[in-house]
């Protein structure tokens, strides 16, 4: 055995410094996206992996002794399963495998050993995608499979048999790069068809549990001073609409109905769906299939979701039933899914923007739509009593006068507004007037509750931006916004957005435009923006072309040329063909660039010339000579006889004789680059 292991280290030597460079770069890029989901530990143990090998390879110190790399690797495993709870699904096991990664770089004594680690870098790209898999991350992790090949490249290039191969220093990196973006290129054509063709599941291949799921982003369930504030400088999408036909709503009527708050304890607005208490039994949520009664003003669109992590969907304004699929509509609208929207997710709507809300409501409504703590903000209890005596059963006249108040008053729409103290509603109704729509929307909630008018938060978006050919509606996480909704005697649930009172502009033109002069970051710029923009229609055409290609998308691909339904055998014969197909044009093309590739520099600078005057009519035969060519093409082509000739002189001079020298070849090159057959070509010459 150890004969055999010295011959295997004497045709695989150990990796030298700039092999070693090249995988550490490799390795690093293909972890990065990851870093944000990773304990502090595990990039602090990548770089003391990193720091050892170096030491061995500059300094050649001994490696760290097995047992030693075994105790590691024991507390590697045990630091991942008490950061997790578990070793097993989507983060934890990315995360080990970074682990692993890092723990066999301490090892890496032959190239054997770095063709595994390049082996652990291409599968760490490919996890990206479990995560995100916007067009951003694919084009960044096409960028670091090209790096990870030229890795591949050098590592397995040896400089005796492959002269071709300038890896010996940095020098010939752009070269390394250029092959290895074509060995990519090369497999093109088989990735498309294997996409094409591939069979389309409806669940996850990896098949992660839900539990999996690592965070969430966007409107929650659960809102307090400053929540909504915070996405306001965030402007990553958060959905975009189509909408059927020429609808196509103002932005006033542009309020994208999310989840909806009922509880206040005092600081914070919670979801606590409407119930009924049944005998003792738990509460059940109380949903409907549908909205009875006739749909007015219908509008009908389809809205992409962008993956939140969350149950809930958005629709616009009142949805007339929920969309095809585990979904669920409940009394208050809350549009849901009985799974949490971990991957792109599109689905069809109508909406009402003229409905009543149940204009007769059960009592247990009420009871939950005047729920106040009772230990909270006194002084806004005091106005409320007064109102109430003041306008008696009034209440439409009552939230007119509120919302009157917050116009004429010294009242504020601010993106950074003071903190608030315990009475929340106290300081914001009569010391600070400043704030973000989440502060007036709690206030005015809490004052028609506590006048006796049931009221409720409904956080969502408002407005959205038109974009692109064809027209969609970008509505992006700045975006959110959150409002109120009161029942009125005979009018049912009423929207109510004091927000809009304060200043309209928010409802009219957006967010940006109501905080005209407040920067949200160092990169706030109208340019920025624009960008932005231009960028989303990119991204929207990689939405509808690659991340929602599903079953019925695949159909339809496949039904022009005869094929209605793929089934495994017609699959695998497709993919055959193509692979065959793909095999020979790329075997060809090889085989071409190679003989070309071994040419000397001045006969493929004659091979163009020739090339030229082929396409002209007067091809080169296989036994004839530069000159008796020359002969022959400047008897056919008169008026460029003298240019051919001087090609020719100048190529036998750097092919066969000594006196060839660089400022010759380039001349040659400038020859060539230059020529071009002019007249008419005498067929009785050639």
């Amino acid at each position: 055995m150890s004969a055999s292991f010295g011959r295997v280290s004497r045709l695989r030597p150990a990796p030298d410094w700039l092999t070693f460079c090249w995988l550490v770069g490799s390795m690093a890029l293909a972890v990065l996206p990851h870093l944000p989901r990773l304990p502090l530990w595990m990039p602090l143990l990548f770089l003391l992996a990193v720091v050892e090998r170096a030491s061995h390879f500059r300094w050649k110190r001994r490696p760290l002794p097995s047992w030693l790399r075994l105790i590691l690797t024991l507390l590697c495993i045990a630091g991942v399963w008490s950061n997790y709870g578990t070793i097993l699904g989507r983060q934890a096991g990315v995360a080990l495998l970074c682990t692993m990664l890092a723990l066999k770089l301490s090892e890496t004594f032959r190239r054997r050993d770095v063709f595994l680690l390049i082996s652990l870098a291409y599968f760490i790209v490919i996890t990206q995608f479990l995560f995100d898999q916007s067009i951003y991350l694919a084009v960044y992790l096409l960028a670091v499979a090209v790096i990870i090949t030229a890795t591949l490249i050098v590592n397995e290039a040896q400089p005796a048999r492959d002269v071709r191969t300038p890896v010996r220093d940095w020098h010939g990196a752009p070269d390394v790069l250029r092959r290895a973006g074509w060995m990519l290129v090369q497999g093109l054509p088989l990735m498309l068809a294997l996409f094409a063709l591939f069979p389309r599941l409806g669940t996850p291949l990896w098949g992660v549990p839900e539990d999996a799921l690592y965070g969430k982003t966007g409107i929650s369930d659960h809102m307090e001073p400053g929540s909504i504030r915070d996405l306001f400088i965030d402007d990553s999408p958060a959905f975009r609409v189509d909408f059927a036909g020429d609808a196509r709503p103002s932005q006033g009527r542009l309020y994208w109905r999310g989840p909806v708050l009922w509880h206040f304890d005092g600081a914070a607005w919670c979801r606590e769906a409407p119930c009924i208490q049944d005998d003792g039994k738990d509460p059940q949520p109380r949903r409907i299939g549908k909205i009875l009664g006739e749909v007015d003003q219908p509008v009908r669109y389809t809205v992409t979701l962008e993956p939140t992590q969350q149950l809930w969907l958005f629709a616009l304004d009142t949805p007339v039933s929920p969309p095809r699929g585990f979904m669920g509509l409940e009394i208050d609208y809350t549009l849901h899914r009985t799974r949490p929207v971990t991957r792109t997710f599109s689905y069809e709507m109508t909406s009402d923007t003229g409905y009543q809300k149940n204009t007769k409501t059960d009592g247990w409504v009420r009871d939950v739509g005047l729920q106040l703590p009772d230990d909270r903000n006194p002084r806004t209890r005091e106005l409320a009593t007064e109102l109430r005596e003041r306008f008696g059963d009034d209440s439409r006249a009552l939230v007119t006068h509120v919302l009157r108040t917050f116009r004429q008053e010294n009242y504020r729409y601010s993106f950074t507004p003071p903190p608030l103290g315990f009475h929340t509603v106290d300081d914001f109704l009569f010391e600070t007037r400043e704030g973000y729509c989440e502060y007036y929307s709690s206030a005015f909630t809490f004052l028609m509750r506590a006048a006796g008018i049931p009221a409720r938060v409904v956080t969502g978006y408002q407005g959205g931006e038109y974009m692109g050919e064809p027209e969609y509606l970008l509505v992006r996480q700045s975006d959110a916004h959150a409002w109120s909704e009161v029942w009125l005697d005979g009018e049912g649930w009423v929207r109510v957005d004091p927000t809009a009172a304060v200043a309209p502009e928010r409802v009219d033109r957006g967010a940006l435009a109501a905080l005209a002069g407040q920067r949200r970051g160092v990169w706030d710029y109208p340019w920025v923006r624009e960008l932005r923009n231009q960028l989303d229609t990119v991204h929207r055409l990689w939405t509808d072309w690659v991340l929602k290609f599903d079953q019925a998308r695949q159909k339809a691909l496949l039904q022009p040329v005869g094929i209605e339904e793929l089934s495994s055998s017609t699959a695998v014969l497709l993919l055959t063909g193509i692979i065959i197909v793909v095999t020979t044009v790329v075997m060809w093309l090889l085989l071409r660039v190679q003989w070309i590739g071994g040419l000397d520099p001045a006969s493929r600078a004659y091979a163009r010339f020739c090339r030229k005057l082929s396409r002209r009519g007067v091809p080169r035969s296989a036994a004839e000579g530069p000159e008796d060519f020359a002969e022959r093409a400047a008897a056919a082509y008169g008026e460029v006889a003298e240019d051919i000739r001087r090609i020719t002189r100048l190529y036998i001079q750097q092919r066969y004789t000594r006196s060839g020298d660089d400022s010759g070849l380039a001349l040659l090159r400038r020859a060539v680059r230059s020529f071009r057959v002019r007249g008419r070509r005498d067929s009785s010459a050639a």
